[in-house]
């Protein structure tokens, strides 16, 4: 159930299950900057890229990276054109 969704991520972070979370998050409700606000709140490097997995292998994310002292942001851009 779509409104069960966000109860499902705030239980599956809690329970330490933070890639499937946020598969959730990319998968099921589709919500870009949330996917950004869980991933920085969770402060874990391995999940950035688990964020850029999820993104690619979603066809209306497009995602850019752009380092800049070492310190990476994410900007996404929703792509409505099927």
């Amino acid at each position: 159930n779509v409104q069960r969704y966000p109860e499902m991520v705030y239980i599956l972070g809690r329970m330490g299950n933070t890639k499937d979370a946020l598969d959730l998050i990319i998968q099921k409700i589709g919500d870009v900057k949330q996917a950004i606000e869980f991933v920085q709140e969770q402060r874990d490097e391995e999940l950035w890229g688990d964020l850029i997995t999820q993104s690619m292998r979603n066809p209306k994310v497009r995602l850019f990276i752009n380092i800049d002292d070492m310190v990476y942001t994410f900007v996404f851009i929703l792509d409505f054109l099927k």
